[in-house]
């Protein structure tokens, strides 16, 4: 809308500015041919007064519009200036190569943003320094108020973690969505700083992956996996595998619903017989890769293929449940997807129409406003993912250890 009202106002200006020379007198008696009038309109725009000096003469309303284009034209150009200049100031960062001892936090996404957040209030805003490669970031705006330092640019590339003071810093974490992205820039960081107290963490989710790094890059990068730290204590703290004999039913197999089941299957309060049920569209492709990876061929993991809120679905789970029981004892459901308010609606569904009774699990990453409402009296219980974090996190990401 700016750039149209801008655009606007440069077309009105340059076009009353060729209408006023087209027809108002030049010096010695006659109006400016159109090659002329559009040099001298042109000429506005850059401050470059007509030869006939100021608007004067007849046709009125061509003097008016010469007016109007010479206060217009002006203005346009000033307005363009300005905010060019506020463009560059809000762009540049300053070097924070002198700065010692500190965080640096790459991948700003809502793990990176919950981490900023524990570091500074574990200490105070210098402790942490922010890479981010696109301005437009969401999270920019909450680093910036809280007072952290930002740096624009790409966490891969040794300038951006040189002014982000990459040689003196304590710790630097890769947290994207991107696990080689991770990697590259942990790699990065930890060429530029050979300190023997710095903490090189990235981020790697696909647990492939992670099995196949050379040992060399292991030992001097500490790799995490947020889904599984966070699955293993939920399992911990809620003690989901004790004290039950029946079935689990995984809802969305994603990264953290992959660690829920990783989770529950080394427990050691799993029992052999206990029966897991993994519900999702790729269900098959993914209990094979699942347990490719992790082994557990030993143990009773069912795929259900299917949309997660598709009735006829989780019908078929409770026909099998009964099939192979002969009771129709419900079963600990988790809800696992990545999304907070859709883990919500297919909780809230779930106990409606399917499982009645027993303990429903619904994954959320923080704080949702109408949450305590839409669960109140549904035997409902959330477990957030931040929270969980915030214990968990090893010593290498946030600097503190836990008891």
């Amino acid at each position: 809308m700016r750039n149209f009202l801008f655009l606007s106002a440069v077309a009105a200006a340059f076009g009353l500015g060729v209408a006023g020379f087209l027809h108002v007198a030049a010096p010695g008696g006659a109006p400016y041919g159109a090659l002329p009038a559009v040099y001298h309109a042109l000429g506005l725009f850059v401050l470059n007064p007509a030869p006939c000096g100021l608007p004067s003469g007849n046709p009125g309303w061509a003097v008016a519009a010469l007016w109007a284009a010479h206060f217009l034209a002006p203005l346009t150009l000033a307005t363009f200036l300005l905010e060019a200049v506020l463009s560059l100031v809000k762009r540049r960062d300053r070097s924070h190569r002198g700065r010692q001892g500190h965080t640096i936090v790459c991948g700003l996404g809502r793990t990176a943003l919950l981490c900023v957040e524990e570091i500074v209030r574990k200490g105070s805003a210098r402790d942490a320094v922010v890479v981010e490669l696109f301005s437009e970031c969401p999270q920019l705006p909450a680093i910036r108020e809280m007072g952290v330092g930002v740096v624009m640019g790409s966490m891969t590339e040794d300038p951006s973690l040189l002014r982000a003071g990459v040689e003196h810093a304590r710790r630097f974490l890769a947290l994207s969505s991107d696990d080689i992205l991770n990697i590259n820039a942990a790699a990065a960081a930890r060429r530029l700083n050979r300190e023997r107290e710095f903490h090189a963490v990235a981020q790697v989710s696909d647990a492939k992956l992670m099995e196949n790094l050379p040992a060399s890059l292991k030992s001097e990068v500490t790799f995490l996996n947020i889904y599984e730290i966070a699955a293993d204590a939920l399992v911990r703290a809620r003690q989901l595998t004790h004290g039950y004999e029946d079935a689990y039913v995984i809802a969305g197999f994603g990264n953290f619903g992959q660690m829920m089941l990783k989770a529950l299957l080394r427990e050691e309060g799993s029992a052999r017989q206990d029966r897991f049920f993994v519900l999702d569209k790729d269900a098959e492709e993914k209990v094979r890769m699942f347990k490719e990876t992790f082994g557990f061929e030993d143990r009773d993991v069912r795929p259900v293929r299917g949309n997660l809120h598709d009735p006829a679905m989780w019908q078929n789970l409770r026909e099998a449940l009964k099939k192979e029981s002969g009771t129709e004892r419900e079963p600990i459901v988790l809800v696992c997807t990545d999304n907070d308010v859709s883990n919500l609606s297919l909780a809230l569904s779930i106990r409606r129409r399917y499982v009645k009774e027993s303990a429903i699990y619904c994954r959320m990453f923080g704080e949702v406003s109408f949450e305590s409402e839409m669960v109140k009296g549904h035997k409902i219980e959330t477990y957030r993912v931040a929270d969980l974090l915030r214990k968990n996190l090893p010593f290498q990401v946030l600097g503190t250890r836990h008891g």
